[in-house]
This record gives structure tokens, sequence and C-alpha cells, in this order.
């Protein structure tokens, strides 16, 4: 059973771990077209939330799970975390970020605090129920709201309205990437890494049999050397070209399913007043971010520039994918950065003294339709983002896009349910066509190849929940119904030759080119 991951994200290396776990006689392909975590995945600070970013209270709580479970299996990335002799964690300004309610806060500081209090008692109940949830400090010591003379001369008072101090901590995302390709990849030899190689095309096996691949992976190498992949399973964790490869398999992307915003991150070296300081969040609407990296560098964001364009099409525009693959202008990134820095220091004022560094651009995705306008909506649906997003297209293809950094291993979850339904529903499929078969022969109508080829293509394409095993004898008869039917339409025209045997060839001769397809990077053509 070939499993191709496309994509090596944080949604693809969430896929792969659970995927290698569950299947660990399988071969799992993680395939990228660069860098393994480099794409948007890796052009953030990684804040490691517990969901004191939104005032929607199932986000803020799908956020603090997520972020528990990666800082369970993932203990050791954590930024500027520090410990005394005894073992004892001590206060680190890295691990406190603070969140800064502005006086123009879109939600008001009432309802923030109420979340902010349901987060709390959230973390309270997961350590209640396993101590090894107790990953980010005491319960009652998880946030705080902050005096006055605690953040004087940190940020323009005229601004603010309270300001709260979290356990929030940034992870490593970089070093993270860097220890699973060194150790990780070794735990779990079934994951075959390939980077540098892009998917330039997606087609569905139209003579698919069930012994047989089911699609056809067409790549190209950064050199430019050829090659074919043959899978049963793919798990498209593409993020902005998830939609563009599934229309290469006839699924349609609905109008204003979803939007790609294109984000520009600014890379600061910051001033010696802010070495030691929080990283701090201003909040909720369209503000700043800075988060301070431990090593005297700093990330930030300020959204009036951050955001640069909306697109809700199959594709990002070109610019947008110029500028992520490294294209920008030297005039654009002067213009982006200066006024990104220019804005930040209107909430931080010592950032007017701190020196570029660079600019990083990425991909940020939400549900639906989304304008500029509307990122200033506290009701707008992209500030509700709980919804991992993962959804089986077809048998044989899952969509994978990690709608927040920290929840690619429940995503990975997510996937792995997924493929096992989807084996459970070819099973029934299988045997769809194994009882249809017997009918054939006792009740006298036509089902060779072409007709089991084409049965088994449309029931792909039905929901998971139609296809569970007490519905065979409904597909089944309901597909005796409509082949007799049509057969009975046909009689009157010239005979053809139906044999099993005529109608195969076509589908034998595909199988023994599938066989002997090879690639000097990829040697890929796997059956069941």
């Amino acid at each position: 059973m070939p499993i191709t991951i496309m994509g090596a994200g944080a949604a693809g290396i969430g896929a792969a771990i659970n995927l290698a776990k569950k299947y660990p006689h399988e071969t799992i392909l993680l395939i990228d077209k660069g860098k393994m975590g480099e794409g948007s995945s890796g052009r953030n600070p990684g804040r490691e939330g517990h969901g004191f970013h939104y005032a929607d209270k199932e986000t803020s709580l799908a956020y603090l799970r997520a972020s528990i479970k990666v800082q369970r299996a993932f203990p050791n990335f954590i930024i500027g975390r520090r410990y005394n002799e005894a073992g004892e964690e001590i206060y680190s300004p890295f691990c406190h970020g603070r969140y800064i309610i502005t006086r123009d806060s879109t939600v008001p500081r009432e309802d923030i605090l109420a979340n902010y209090a349901e987060i709390q008692k959230e973390y309270a109940r997961l350590v209640a129920e396993d101590p090894a949830n107790k990953v980010f400090g005491e319960p009652d010591q998880f946030y705080r709201i902050l005096k006055p003379e605690e953040y004087e001369g940190l940020i323009n008072k005229d601004i603010v309205d309270c300001v709260v101090e979290t356990n929030e901590c940034l992870f490593n995302w970089q070093e993270f990437i860097k220890s699973f390709r060194e150790n990780e990849l070794k735990k779990y030899p079934n994951i075959q890494l390939i980077e540098d190689t892009e998917v330039t095309s997606l087609e569905k096996n139209e003579a698919f049999d069930g012994n047989n691949a089911r699609f056809i992976i067409k790549t190209r190498t950064k050199d430019g050397q050829e090659g074919t992949i043959h899978s049963d399973f793919i798990v498209n964790s593409t993020w902005q070209q998830i939609k563009y490869f599934n229309e290469m398999l006839g699924i349609e992307m609905k109008k204003a399913e979803r939007t790609n915003r294109l984000k520009a991150l600014i890379k600061l070296k910051l001033p010696e007043e802010l070495v030691n300081a929080n990283s701090m969040f201003f909040c909720m609407g369209q503000h700043c971010m800075i988060s301070n990296m431990g090593n005297g560098y700093a990330m930030g964001t300020y959204a009036k520039e951050t955001n640069m364009e909306m697109s809700d099409g199959l594709n990002i525009s070109e610019r947008a994918q110029r500028l992520i693959d490294g294209g920008a202008t030297q005039e654009e990134i002067n213009d982006i950065s200066k006024k990104m820095l220019e804005g930040m220091a209107k909430y931080i004022p010592a950032l007017s003294k701190a020196e570029f560094d660079g600019l990083l651009f990425g991909i940020i995705q939400t549900l639906g339709k989304l304008t500029r306008e509307e990122l200033n909506n506290p009701h707008h649906a992209f500030n509700c983002r709980d919804d991992h997003a993962v959804v089986s297209e077809m048998i044989g293809l899952i969509s994978n896009p990690c709608m927040k950094l920290f929840y690619f291993l429940d995503n990975g979850e997510l996937v792995t349910n997924l493929l096992e339904q989807q084996m459970q529903a070819e099973n029934v499929i299988t045997n769809c066509i194994a009882t249809l078969k017997e009918r054939a022969e006792k009740e006298l109508f036509i089902f060779n190849m072409p007709e089991q080829i084409k049965l088994r293509s449309k029931l792909e394409r039905k929901p998971l929940s139609e296809l569970a095993g007490g519905n065979v004898e409904t597909i089944v008869t309901q597909t005796i119904a409509k082949l007799k039917s049509q057969q009975s339409k046909m009689k009157f025209l010239p005979k053809k030759d139906y044999s099993e045997k005529s109608m195969t060839k076509n589908s034998e001769e595909i199988s023994r080119s599938e066989s002997s397809i090879t690639n000097d990077n990829i040697v890929s053509t796997w059956r069941h």
C-alpha cells in the first residue's frame, strides 16, 4: 500500500509521523519541491500559542490542546527556557509572551479577559486529567494582568488598555526541522524523504482495477530530471496549491472556498533595551506583533503592511509567487521594511533603533472569502480557526492543510484516521464488484472489466459514509438495476466482444507499462 505525501511542511511532517507509526511496513514518500520545513511553515516565529491570540473560545481551546500535544511530543525546542541547579524552571522573559489589549480593540476588554479565563480553566482541567499535560507551568500561574510600572517605557502607553503576561513560549522550528532530519527520520525508516522535486502533474489511472496503481504522479527535480511515481494513496499537503492539484484529479474548488493571504514578516536586530524584552502581541484587530527569538534578534509584523494581498482563486498571483520564491526587488524590500518598521515603532518606540535583517513572505490560509476590509471584523469567520480542514476528497486522496502551525500533529492523526476509513471503503467497493461479478454470471447481464472500472471510479468519489460495509447489498442492487436497464436498451445494437479477455487487454497493457517506469532518483511502481 504505497502512500505519497506531497508537501514536506508542517502538515506533511505530521502526516508522515502518524502514517509511519500506523503502517511501519509500508513506504511513506514525503516529497517537496524545496527543502523540508522551509516553506510557509518555516517562515514564522513559532509562537506555541495557548489561544490568547483569539477571541473565539473554541479556536482558543483547540490551539491550546494542539500546543500541549506538540510540546509533550517534542519538549526540547523552547527558546530561552531556563532552569536553576535544582532543575526548577526559573523566569525567562522569552517564555512569557505578553498580550497588549489596545484601547481601540475590536473586541471589548471584558470579553477578551473572559475568554482568557476559559483558556486557564481548560488548562487546569487538562492538567488534572493528566499531569503530563503540565507543560506550560502551574495552572494558577497561567497568566496575570500586569501593573503599569511593569511595562513602563517599553510600549506606547497611549494605546494601552490592559497588558496580560502569559506562559506562551516560542518553539524553535528551524532546530526542530534539523533534529527531525537527523534523528526522527531514523526512527521511521519507512519514511523516504525526497527534496528539490516538484510535482508537475497528477493523473487518475483510468484503468485502475484494484490491482494496479490508482494515481500517476509526474515529477521534475531542480536539475531537470523527470520522473514518475505510481501510488494508490496521496496526502495532498501542498498548502496554497492543494486546490490546484486536486483539480487535476477532477475535484473542483467551490467558489470562494478558501482565501490565501500573502503576509510579510520582518526580521530585526534588536536595540539593547529590547534584547531581553518579552514577545509582544497587540490585540484585538490589525495591530503589531514582535517575537523575541532570544538571540538579540526578533521577528515582527505590522498588520497594515504585513497583509499584502488576498486571493480566493485557484492560484496565488504571479507577484505573490515571486515574493515567496525569493524574488523581491531591492526597491520592494526597502519600501516594505521601511513601512513595517515605522508602523511597529508606533507601538514599541525603541524599535525605531532596530536594524533591518530581512523579509520573509508566506501564505496564511482561511476558509471562505476574506477581503482586506474584513480583517478588522471580529465576527468574520477568519477569526475562528478551530477547523483543521482535513478532508477525504475521494478514495486515495486526502487534502491536508495545516491551518495553524501547531495543528500539525492533530492533522497527522486526522489523516491517518481518514486513510483507514478509505481502506475500509475500498474493501467495500471490492466486495461490491466481486458480488456483481457473481450475480452477472447467474442473471446474465454484462459486468465486464470496463463496467467494473467505471463503477469503481464512481464509487471512489462517494462520501465515506455511503461506503460502509452494510451498504454493499444496496449498492449491488442499485447497480444491477441500472446495468439491466442500460443493456436492455442496447440489445438491438450490433454485437461486440464483451468477453473478459478482450476487455481487460488495455488494462493489462497499462499495468505492464507502469512496471517498467523508473527514474535515476525514484523507483516507484508499487502494488498492493
